[in-house]
């Protein structure tokens, strides 16, 4: 009996193919014969070939024939679970999916239908496992808002195949959605290994953006697309609340709701009912109740909260579904009389007046931080350039905070203030244990008047400090500093909103609110008499506000 399988079989995994193409008529060439006739020949680009179970390897041949002839190629496998293919110069492998691991060889020959040359290529069939990564359901659920210059951690789902993940190829490319063969600039990194991808936001006008990430192991390739909405820093519904608000001893504040920052002010709120967060101190020593529609709350100490800090965040939204938080506190005072209460005003207003100081340094900082995202800056370098700007003043700065502090303890809370089970003693206005003036020790010695004139002169000293000391190591005002950051920045984003700024006096522009940039047309304008900044600006100083952790959203 005749085995038909094995003819057939052999068929299976030989293939002939014309290089040289022609009809079939009359004028085809003929080939060359007899003794005039030259082999072909036949050139492979390598004879070893790492092959993965279920996957693909590619390799390249030349072939010609010296007489021009016509020829055809036929590949032939010394195994059934890899086959062969000959295309345009390319001899592809593919390997049956479970195939078992072995050695194998593709044997090439070319022929002028007289002659013919072979080549033989060894390969390797390995065991070979793809990688899996696409974004986790908390990743493709949620409505991704992002502020402009702000960080998010996208979480992905990442199992390793046989592929070291360190040796994987990625590519990461962020475009508008409406553009997206246009690359946006942005810092973005990947590490599969922690399941997450870090996207920093661009700078530029609201849009729907596209990230698409790429992964490759030489074998199988992997895209994922995840969008976000770039959203408005400027119109963020941030409320409009002293950072510090002091509760009298069992007494009660009513706080207003309002945000000058909203897209919507006449819809601006509290979140919920249950939207103010007691994030330090105790909260059962405090009583919050919010009103009905979330436009105001009230907050009561309650017996057993004198003397004590808390820290809160109020989750605020408006029309647009955005919300918003950021860190307050609430200092709940011991019984003062009058020279006290005159003193704690004139603390806060020095602490405002510190911290506006200070508008200039911000400024430059995030700038630096721009040319850092657009890779202007090596890391490195973008360290070097913040601590010239930083290093110059924080020392001051700090010393200058710690101070009015200990003075607004000792206007709050009495003389004689524990820390770790020590007394604390300010450097100015407290003289000796005994007040100078009334020779009594148990109560505030700031009720009297000659050792609180000592503190008001010292607070005038502070805030001359703060103000006038400009000049920075290299030898450059901080003014001349962060107008050359300016101008290097704008040639990299001609859309931010910024200009040249002049070291003039701090103006207070809206109660307990400073700024050297009043006036300054390149970052607002007077509205209806009141100076009012770019939403340019506004972007600058809540980014900036939350890079130091004082906003979330």
């Amino acid at each position: 009996m005749i085995d038909m399988a094995k003819p057939a079989l052999l068929l299976a995994f030989i293939t002939a193919l014309t290089a040289c193409g022609g009809s079939s008529g009359s004028d085809d060439p003929k080939p060359t014969t007899g003794d005039n006739n030259r082999a072909p020949t036949l050139t492979l680009s390598t004879t070893e070939i790492d092959l993965p179970t279920g996957g693909e390897a590619s390799f390249s041949y030349e072939a010609s024939d010296p007489d021009g002839d016509p020829i055809t190629v036929t590949l032939k496998s010394s195994d059934p679970r890899v086959q062969a293919s000959a295309a345009e110069g390319v001899i592809t492998l593919q390997s049956e999916k479970g195939a078992e691991q072995h050695s194998g060889t593709i044997t090439v020959t070319v022929s002028d239908g007289d002659l013919s040359t072979s080549a033989e290529a060894q390969y390797t069939l390995w065991d070979y496992l793809a990688f899996s990564l696409e974004l986790t359901e908390e990743a493709q659920d949620q409505n991704w808002l992002i502020q402009p210059g702000a960080s998010i951690s996208v979480p992905l789902a990442f199992q390793p195949g046989t592929v070291d993940p360190a040796d994987l190829s990625l590519s990461v490319i962020m475009a508008r959605s409406v553009d997206t063969e246009t690359p946006v600039q942005s810092s973005i990194g990947v590490d599969l290994t922690k399941g997450t991808m870090e996207v920093q936001a661009p700078f530029g006008e609201p849009d729907s953006y596209l990230v698409t990430l790429t992964a490759d192991d030489g074998v199988t390739e992997r895209v994922l697309h995840w969008s976000f909405q770039l959203a408005n820093n400027s119109l963020l519904p941030i409320p409009d609340l002293a950072r510090i608000e002091y509760i009298p001893a069992n007494g009660s504040r009513t706080l207003a709701i309002t945000s000058d920052n909203s897209a919507y002010p006449e819809t601006f709120r509290l979140q919920s009912q249950s939207s103010i967060s007691i994030t330090s101190g105790d909260p059962n020593l405090l009583d919050i109740s919010i009103s009905a529609d979330g436009k105001s709350f009230t907050v009561t100490a309650l017996p057993g909260a004198e003397n004590k800090h808390f820290t809160y965040w109020p989750v605020t939204t408006d029309a647009s579904g955005v919300e918003a938080s950021a860190e307050y506190y609430f200092y709940v005072t011991a019984e003062t009389g009058p020279l006290e209460q005159a003193l704690i005003q004139d603390i806060n207003d020095t602490r405002a007046y510190i911290q506006a100081s200070s508008e200039l340094e911000y400024l430059g900082l995030f700038l630096l931080d721009l040319q850092s995202v657009a890779g202007h800056l090596t890391p490195g370098q973008h360290q070097l350039e913040r601590d010239r700007i930083y290093d110059r003043r924080h020392s001051l700065h700090r010393s200058l905070m710690a101070e009015i502090n200990c003075m607004e303890d000792a206007a709050v809370y009495g003389l004689v203030r524990q820390h770790s089970g020590s007394t604390a003693i300010c450097s100015f206005g407290e003289r000796n244990l005994e007040d100078a003036g009334t020779g009594d020790t148990s109560g505030n010695h700031y009720a009297d008047p000659q050792n609180q004139a000592a503190a008001l002169e010292r607070l005038e000293t502070i805030r001359y400090l703060a103000s006038e000391i400009m000049v920075l190591d290299s030898g450059y005002t901080l003014e001349e500093h962060v107008n050359a950051l300016v101008d290097q920045t704008k040639t990299l984003y001609p859309a931010l909103q910024v200009g040249h700024v002049s070291w003039v006096p701090l103006q207070e522009y809206s109660p307990g609110r400073y700024s050297r940039l009043v006036g300054n047309n390149d970052y607002g304008t007077y509205i209806d008499g009141s100076w009012v900044f770019d939403p340019g600006y506004r972007d600058l100083r809540i980014a900036t506000a939350k890079a130091n952790g004082s906003i979330h959203y």
